[in-house]
């Protein structure tokens, strides 16, 4: 058990040099009953630090990706049903001990017949309490409480409600209150220093970026209506909940699509994935089809 290796689930995230001082007043102002608007922090941050000299231009894009989380809905950001691994409340001690091996992961949610009905999870470090004394494992000694949210929910909402919880794990439910996706709150700091851009980037709007063609490469945290108004068509009816060009093709696929996936829409547009993972769609290709 001691040779167990467990790799980073999040790989790359600790590569940024946004400090912790800096996530922290952040959270503070995010969590506040009476918050000031995140532009006001952010500005307010950036304006402090740059007056002292102390932060530099990385820095402040992983600050406005503050600006950006605020729109964003939990379901934009979970990992989908069909990526979680999860084991049944009946395994036994050699089971789960396996599922940690085989998987790396540190947490594995546990449900009872399927994934719609997830009753918590086990936290590696708990597991490991009874290494030597497998006799006394009972799935129930080490299972954590998690917390079951809708879709629709606002990452600010679903912050403040894992931090008041104590509990950084969320079961995304769908309309039938059937398991949809995971979300935990690395994710949600992933989505603030997770995908940073240049802030010297040539291009104008560095969400959408011209190549050949009339094609048109597509950041998937663009606004809908952007893309809308560059290509003059309809793609948000109003009762749709999702804000971004990621959270739309995940919305009308019902799946995260692979890369080199293509479709065409109703609208008009022929669509190309350049890149994604498990979680989300990170760009697009674009372009009024022939």
């Amino acid at each position: 058990m001691n040779e167990m290796k467990i790799k980073d689930e999040y790989p790359g995230k600790n590569n940024h040099r946004l400090t912790f001082k800096y996530f922290m007043f952040l959270l503070a102002k995010i969590i506040k009953p009476k918050m000031i608007t995140l532009e006001e922090s952010v500005n307010e941050l950036i304006k402090e630090h740059d007056l002292q000299d102390t932060i530099n231009s990385e820095e402040k894009v992983m600050l406005q990706n503050f600006v950006d989380f605020k729109d964003l809905k939990a379901y934009e950001v979970m990992i989908p049903r069909t990526f979680i691994i999860g084991i049944t409340e009946n395994a036994t001690f050699e089971e789960l001990k396996q599922k940690f091996i085989e998987e790396e992961h540190t947490r594995i949610p546990v449900f009872r017949e399927n994934l719609d009905e997830i009753i918590g999870f086990v936290h590696m470090k708990d597991f490991i309490l009874f290494v030597g004394k497998e006799e006394e494992f009972k799935m129930e000694k080490v299972l954590r409480e998690l917390i079951y949210v809708p879709r629709s929910m606002k990452l600010v909402d679903l912050l403040t409600k894992m931090r008041q919880a104590r509990i950084h794990i969320a079961i995304v439910l769908d309309e039938y209150g059937g398991t949809e996706g995971l979300v935990t709150i690395e994710d949600l700091v992933e989505e603030i220093v997770g995908d940073i851009r240049d802030e010297h980037d040539d291009s104008e709007d560095p969400e959408l970026v011209k190549i050949e063609g009339g094609t048109i490469t597509v950041d998937g945290k663009a606004r809908i209506e952007e893309i809308e108004e560059k290509f003059k068509v309809d793609l948000a009816k109003d009762e749709d909940d999702f804000e971004t060009f990621g959270g739309f093709i995940l919305a009308y696929l019902g799946k995260i699509p692979a890369i080199g996936e293509k479709f065409d829409h109703p609208s008009g547009l022929r669509i190309e994935i350049i890149d994604a993972d498990k979680r989300k769609i990170k760009k697009a290709k674009v372009k009024i089809k022939d």
